[in-house]
């Protein structure tokens, strides 16, 4: 019958044949057709389980994970014992967020194909997802038992590792991934994070130096070397790879962001400032960046400017504790000490906790003559933060000439 169809024109004519033009769509990546063919087979044959579960496949393949469960859903309903629709809507569950859901979908995906290590894989990623990384690591490690060159497996429980502080297991699966898979990357960067983490920033840097030789226009690799340099203290390199993943990627804040913190740190204020006018440019309303462009400004002596950019940042965000520090510090600066005090006053009503604006209110009361109050102010701060003690006793000698 197909060939006289096709012959005289007639087009398919049963649920088989919608289905089969269906299928022949998806191997094409053509989604929409081939919902448009399986919907059709199912008009004809609603009983169709397969065409529910390779119409819900289009739908995911399209990012519509609503449809696609209520369709593998379907498919579960007609076929009770359809051991990859339970996969599948697994894996949708895991894209809506669904994780409950999705475990146990995985569960019984399981129970019906004990041997799939994806099931293992999935349901371990849905526990990780919930913070359960102890069930997690078990699911992953039941993967790799049945699946043992799983490199996803060993690089998911790798970020699970991690994620519970154990860094040098997480190194150890990332490794292993890597013998697997030695051209990926990504699990480079993982284990470069985890290397990081354990404070051993050199092997950080060599992995990610490989992950950019495996793939040199990766902006994020260059922003992650670079926030390595810049725990080093390796201000120079930082800023060259800032730099080359703001041209990989100009629209990149966080790059601008990091590339600003270095050139702060290593007093290049009017670069940090040209730094965050740029990222502003981007995004208007990130409050603390215009709290760290007041600082880069008060650096410089542009102590109105400074007020501007506090300023802006209250309007964003009036309980910005912060904001209202730094703009005490710049009234501090132009000798209107009552108005300073006022300003630490309020950053301290927003953050009692807040040690280093009591300490600049100690400041400024001392440059007052309130010689009294500012040791109160003092003595909170160093309450809070003991590590505060020797710039306060440093400020007691140069304002009050004590020893």
């Amino acid at each position: 019958m197909g060939f006289f169809r096709k012959l005289f024109g007639l087009g398919p004519k049963s649920a088989e044949d919608y289905y089969s033009r269906g299928f022949i769509h998806g191997e094409r990546s053509e989604w929409d057709e081939a919902i448009t063919e399986y919907t059709k087979a199912i008009g004809l044959d609603p009983t169709a389980s397969g065409a529910y579960c390779n119409r819900a496949r289009a739908y995911a393949k399209k990012g519509q994970w609503d449809a696609a469960v209520r369709d593998y859903t379907k498919a579960i309903e007609l076929a009770p014992d359809f051991a990859m629709a339970y996969y599948s809507r697994g894996i949708a569950h895991i894209h809506k967020g669904e994780y409950d859901a999705a475990i146990e979908s995985h569960t019984k995906a399981i129970e019906l194909d004990p041997e799939n290590a994806s099931a293992y894989g999935n349901r371990g990623t849905a526990y990780a997802c919930k913070g359960e990384y102890d069930q997690a690591i078990a699911d992953y490690r039941k993967a790799i038992a049945i699946k043992p060159d799983y490199t996803d497996a060993y690089c998911n429980m790798g970020t699970a590792y991690d994620d519970l502080g154990l860094h040098a297991e997480a190194i150890a699966a990332f490794t292993k991934a890597i013998e697997l898979d030695p051209r990926n990357g990504v699990v480079y960067m993982s284990r470069a994070f985890s290397f990081h983490r354990k404070g051993e920033h050199d092997q950080a840097i060599a992995d990610l130096t490989q992950a950019i030789r495996l793939d040199p226009r990766n902006a994020a690799t260059y922003n992650s070397r670079g926030l390595t340099y810049l725990q080093k203290g390796d201000y120079d390199e930082a800023i060259n790879d800032f730099t080359k993943a703001i041209e990989l990627n100009p629209d990149d804040t966080n790059a601008y962001e990091n590339k600003a913190a270095a050139l702060f740190a290593t007093g290049r204020h009017e670069e940090a400032c040209d730094a965050y006018a740029r990222i502003v440019a981007l995004n208007p309303r990130l409050v603390y960046v215009y709290v760290s462009w007041a600082g880069a400004l008060g650096r410089l002596g542009r102590y109105a400017e400074e007020i501007e950019k506090c300023t802006k940042a209250l309007e964003i965000d009036p309980r910005c504790a912060t904001a209202y520090s730094n703009w005490g510090a710049a009234l501090y600066e132009m000798d209107r000490l009552a108005d300073a005090c006022d300003k630490y006053a309020k950053a301290i009503e927003i953050d009692p906790g807040y040690a280093m604006a009591h300490c600049k209110w100690g400041m400024a009361l001392a440059k007052m003559g309130k010689t009294a109050e500012a040791e109160e102010k003092w003595r909170k701060a160093v309450e809070l933060d003991a590590s505060l003690k020797p710039q306060i006793e440093e400020m007691r000698n140069e304002l009050l000439g004590k020893e």
